[in-house]
């Protein structure tokens, strides 16, 4: 508003009315400053660190058969097409209203504000390596069951040629005993 405002009988002298919105202004100013000072520092570094670390951990799990690994690599698949892209854009906006704070006089950076961007940098830095090293590990177990997987078969192949010949033998030796027998085997094979 102007100093002052002039009407037919009046003088309005607005400096005051100035001085407690430009006051006013100035605590908006800092509410803003102090909500999204709190968004990045206790919401959003916390929150990519959190979701890497659980990355992580889910990525670290071994598979115990060839389900868990179908699974687990899935996860991976997840990882890579979709949450790394998510974290790393996250982690931007995160950057972007850092440097808004920053280069506004009002607002005070501490060591306190800086340990949970710290932390997120860290583990935006280590989620390329837990990838990788997820691709290598789920390989190694693909190939050890593949190889039990095959194994496997090849006992239960011989198992049902075993089984075969002594059931061509069972024509020529018929026992009660032998029959239960070869009716057992038959039913575990099954």
């Amino acid at each position: 508003m102007p100093f002052e405002i002039r009407m037919n009988m009046f003088l309005v002298k607005c400096g005051e009315i100035n001085n407690l919105l430009c006051e006013e202004c100035e605590n908006l100013i800092d509410i803003i400053l102090n909500k999204v000072g709190d968004h990045v520092f206790v919401k959003m570094a916390p929150d990519i660190s959190q979701s890497v670390k659980t990355i992580q951990d889910e990525l670290a799990q071994k598979s115990k058969d060839s389900a868990d690994l179908v699974a687990n690599e899935k996860r991976l698949e997840q990882v890579k097409n979709v949450e790394h892209a998510k974290l790393k854009k996250t982690y931007n906006t995160l950057i972007e209203w850092l440097e808004m704070l920053n280069h506004n006089p009002k607002f005070r950076m501490n060591d306190d504000n800086m340990k949970p961007i710290q932390t997120a940098f860290k583990y935006m830095n280590q989620i390329s390596g837990i990838i990788e090293k997820c691709e290598n590990k789920l390989k190694l177990e693909r190939t050890e069951i593949e190889n039990k997987l095959m194994e496997d078969l090849r006992q239960f192949t011989a198992k049902i040629e075993e089984t075969k010949v002594a059931c061509w033998a069972f024509k020529d030796n018929i026992t009660i005993k032998k029959y239960q027998e070869y009716n057992n085997t038959i039913a575990e094979l099954k």
